[in-house]
């Protein structure tokens, strides 16, 4: 908004202030000034906005990455849980393994041992009967 010359106020019948040019620039420097506030004011507005935006993002991201934290310290309660659970079966099925090696062993031993008496007495008695 600029203030009109004297010749544009004059030729539409209104009232008559008059002002050096002087004082006309200082006035319409003014207004410039007031634009210029206005489109600064615009521009900040939109700053804040977008800086809003961002930290509301940001908000969010921590509120997500402290679920996160929660959803993994759950996966690694169940994954120790899961882990001791696969060493008990292990030392158990070790367990089962070794005792029955060790009867395996014993059969082996009590078989071996018969066979051996039961040749034994065998050949003891084929002797004996050929040198009978």
């Amino acid at each position: 908004m600029h203030l009109m010359t004297y010749s544009q106020i004059t030729l539409k019948k209104d009232s008559v202030k008059c002002l050096t040019n002087e004082q006309i620039k200082v006035v319409n420097n003014v207004f410039l000034d007031l634009d210029e506030c206005e489109q600064e004011v615009k521009s900040l507005e939109r700053i804040v906005s977008i800086q809003d935006t961002m930290l509301k993002s940001k908000v969010d991201l921590i509120s997500l990455y402290k679920k996160q934290d929660e959803y993994n310290e759950e996966l690694k309660y169940q994954l120790t849980a899961s882990i001791n659970t696969q060493i008990q079966r292990f030392n158990a099925l070790e367990s089962s393994i070794k005792r029955d090696a060790k009867q395996q062993k014993r059969k082996g031993i009590a078989i071996g041992t018969s066979l051996g008496i039961g040749l034994s007495l065998t050949l003891g008695l084929l002797i004996f009967q050929i040198t009978k």
